[in-house]
């Protein structure tokens, strides 16, 4: 399995905008993604300009096919412009 985990920092004037663009993405995701496996949005309660997203991939290649797909590259079309700075990716490794 693969962990994602992405962090934007929104520009506070763009809050509501940035949380009705995170939705439609979850569901697109859910939608259309089997082998996503989890994917959730956050906001974080003290900064509530800081989204978190965590995702979940059954294997590599479904992480690939998440990356590529339309809807994920609207998403950061999107959210890219309502950011301070552009989105930070981790990938996780679940220590066992």
């Amino acid at each position: 399995m693969e962990h994602i985990m992405r962090t934007f920092k929104i520009r506070n004037d763009n809050v509501e905008e940035a949380k009705r663009i995170a939705r439609e993405f979850i569901h697109s995701v859910q939608e259309h993604e089997t082998g996503t496996l989890s994917c959730e949005m956050f906001q974080d309660a003290s900064r509530p300009h800081f989204f978190i997203n965590l995702l979940l991939f059954e294997n590599t290649e479904a992480l690939e096919q998440h990356r590529q797909a339309s809807h994920t590259q609207a998403f950061f079309d999107n959210i890219v412009s309502l950011c301070e700075k552009s989105p930070e990716e981790t990938t996780l490794h679940e220590i066992e």
